[in-house]
């Protein structure tokens, strides 16, 4: 916003240099980023304060707005401009009427006819004023409606009414397949979202952003109807940023512009035109206010006030700040504030607190310490859980990536997932600022294969990675959608110790180093009820293919990556993946580590080699020989599975090494022996398992 101070001082005096007064505004929030010297036409010259508006305050984008906060911070009235009288008594304008089918995206619109008008240049008094805060002057009456912008923070629209088709103007939404040609001479492609200004037949302009080309004021106009409205600040705010258009205009409405200031708006701008352009205005203006609002009064404690400022202040003062902000005041026990229209802001306690503080001047406010009770801090479940995760996989050599929720949404499509997958189903972003972060994701399994396709053009393509975070799923049932935490990791290349003296092989990522690092963090986050089975499924390659089980749910799965997803990414070596859902464990109690003494008594170990159908798993048989090997079996471990002709087809013969031990004294022959033939017995009903000769 630029602030022309020779225009600003039409509101408001002051005594001060031009940089104490740039102080005292930079005291009320409104930053003074620059002080700049313009010169304009007929030798005029004038000192303009560049200056940056928050969002919330778009009371500051005028004059009047401006003028109002500096005479707050001085305690001195400011001096709006006043109406000339001139609508006075006038008949009602039968020749055109105004309708509004979406009162919720536009609660008010004020149309003012004014006839005679002749376009021509603007006075040098005019054009001055434009363009020290800015704007370049185009003509008398596009001028005027730009000032009366600038100095009330009302943006108004001056269609040729000759050009209007039919008895009005209708304020929608746009209907399939309309467009518009704006005033920038683009055609625009509109839909259902896009408020327009309509006349009988088609669009005449893009409410709160642009006019239509079509209904341009040009050098034949004599007849200018006035649009002075209020829109919603999002509908604006979603138009402008689809269409790729920022104006003066759209710059107000996105933040806020006074719906009471409508009228007032409008009559400023025809007496303009009757000064500077020879017009007349014969009618009243039509003013559609259908839900007129009520003003909001909110209260303020003055207890609370000093207690969050550290002040000392009574209530008659803060009283006094809220009446040098043009607020109605209610002096009582609790001081009851009726909010200005203009003051979109202030909606809660805490609001006006701050309004305190601007007026009566921070600087005025002693430093002291905060009375605050303390407590002792302490982790939430949630963190708990992704602090073990962490903790867990950092441990097994792995590192931490961080990537962002949102996604292309081609992104999962490269997974080959199925079209009945519902990891299909993203959920799309309304207003994207980018393509490639349109869709919140679904699975974290593509946000690590492209970090891991980034790594490999720069030749990195030894990783062994995992990230924790939230997946986004649609919800069902009519039910909202779903965000769940999981941890995805990826192993590709070498990820053991390398060395002259150590094979390559043996330090190449595969699908049991995969299953070793699954184990450890779900049974570090489940206490041990965790079961693995065999699987198949994109995006994993048949054959090497896991899922996770949690009791009787399956919690995620892993394996190698199919060669047809591989394919689709530029990596070299062969890919490792799981992912996991952890928000079951998130508030589960983590198992309390039980320390037992070092074994005093020698370990007895025997092998046994079994002969089995080819169907029957290895965590089958290990659950029989824990569930009948008896107290004394320690450990049960596999180091050799065989198939062939010597086995018979459809068999496999699988070895397990045993241990047993006594914390109470060395086992005998005969006490290993009985829990053998136990386990063997076990095997035999169980499973059909023989011994192998």
């Amino acid at each position: 916003m630029q602030v022309p101070l020779d225009w600003l001082k039409q509101y408001v005096s002051w005594d001060l240099p031009t940089a104490k007064l740039a102080d005292l505004i930079n005291m009320t929030g409104l930053e003074v980023e620059a002080i700049e010297s313009f010169e304009g036409r007929g030798g005029f010259a004038d000192t303009v304060l560049a200056t940056y508006v928050t969002p919330n305050r778009g009371d500051w984008l005028s004059m009047v707005g401006v003028a109002r906060e500096v005479a707050a911070a001085l305690d001195t009235g400011y001096r709006p401009p006043q109406p000339t009288g001139l609508h006075g008594s006038l008949p009602a304008d039968t020749r055109y009427t105004v309708r509004i089918d979406d009162a919720d995206l536009c609660p008010r619109y004020v149309g003012l006819l004014v006839t005679g008008v002749r376009i021509g240049p603007s006075p040098d008094w005019l054009a001055n004023r434009v363009e020290s805060a800015g704007v370049r002057s185009i003509n008398n009456v596009v001028d005027i409606t730009n000032f009366v912008m600038l100095e009330l923070g009302q943006p108004l629209h001056a269609f040729d009414f000759a050009k209007l088709r039919g008895p009005g103007i209708v304020v929608r939404c746009a209907r399939p397949g309309e467009s518009i040609q704006t005033i920038d001479g683009k055609e625009r492609a509109l839909n259902r979202r896009d408020l327009v200004i309509a006349d009988a037949e088609v669009p005449v302009a893009i409410a709160g952003v642009m006019g239509g080309l079509a209904t341009e004021v040009g050098e034949s106009t004599t007849r200018v109807l006035i649009e002075s409205a209020h829109f919603r600040p999002l509908s604006v705010r979603h138009t402008a940023a689809r269409h790729g258009m920022s104006t003066g205009a759209s710059f107000r409405f996105e933040r806020h512009v006074d719906p009471e200031g409508c009228l007032a708006a409008a009559w400023r701008a025809a007496e303009l035109m009757v000064e500077v352009c020879g017009g007349r205005v014969e009618c009243a203006a039509v003013d559609a206010y259908p839900n007129r609002p009520t003003p909001r009064v909110v209260s303020v404690r003055p207890a609370r006030v000093n207690r969050v400022l550290g002040t000392d202040l009574s209530a008659k003062q803060m009283a006094d700040c809220f009446r040098r902000l043009g607020m109605t005041v209610e002096l009582a026990d609790t001081i009851h504030i009726v909010v200005p229209s203009y003051r979109s802001d202030l909606e809660q306690e805490i609001d006006l607190i701050e309004e305190v503080a601007r007026i009566h001047g921070y600087d005025s406010i002693a430093e002291t310490l905060p009375r605050t009770e303390t407590m002792a801090g302490r982790r939430l479940p949630p963190q708990r859980t992704t602090d073990l995760v962490r903790e867990t996989l950092v441990a097994s050599g792995l590192s931490e990536a961080w990537t962002f929720s949102l996604v292309a949404p081609d992104a999962i499509d490269r997974l080959a997932l199925g079209a009945d997958d519902p990891r299909q189903r993203a959920i799309a972003v309304s207003n994207p600022l980018t393509a490639d972060a349109s869709a919140l994701r679904t699975m974290l399994a593509p946000c690590l294969l492209q970090v891991a396709e980034r790594n490999a053009r720069y030749r990195n393509t030894d990783l062994a990675l995992f990230e924790v975070g939230r997946v986004y799923r649609p919800g069902t049932d009519g039910e909202g959608p779903t965000e769940r935490r999981a941890v995805c990791i990826l192993l590709t290349g070498r990820t053991g110790l390398t060395g002259w003296n150590v094979p390559a092989e043996a330090s190449r990522a595969d699908f049991y180093a995969l299953k070793a690092i699954v184990e450890s963090l779900t049974n570090e986050l489940s206490g041990g009820d965790i079961a693995i089975r065999p699987a198949e499924g994109m995006p994993f390659r048949p054959g090497a293919c896991a899922a996770v089980f949690w009791g009787d749910d399956e919690i995620g799965r892993f394996g190698a990556l199919h060669p047809k997803v591989q394919s689709g990414y530029d990596l070299p070596n062969e890919v490792f993946l799981a992912e996991i859902d952890i928000e079951g464990f998130v508030g589960r109690p983590r198992p309390v580590p039980r320390y037992q003494p070092i074994p005093r008594f020698p370990d007895v170990t025997r092998d046994l080699a079994l002969v089995l159908d080819h169907a029957i798993t290895s965590a089958q048989v290990e659950g029989v020989i824990r569930a009948a090997g008896g107290p004394h079996l320690v450990q049960a471990e596999v180091f050799d599975v065989f198939e062939g002709a010597q086995v018979g087809a459809g068999k496999k013969s699988i070895a397990y090494s045993l241990r047993f031990r006594s914390p109470e004294g060395t086992l005998t022959d005969e006490q290993v022996s009985e829990a053998i033939d136990s386990i063997c017995a076990a095997l035999a009903a169980e499973l059909g398992a023989t011994l192998r000769a």
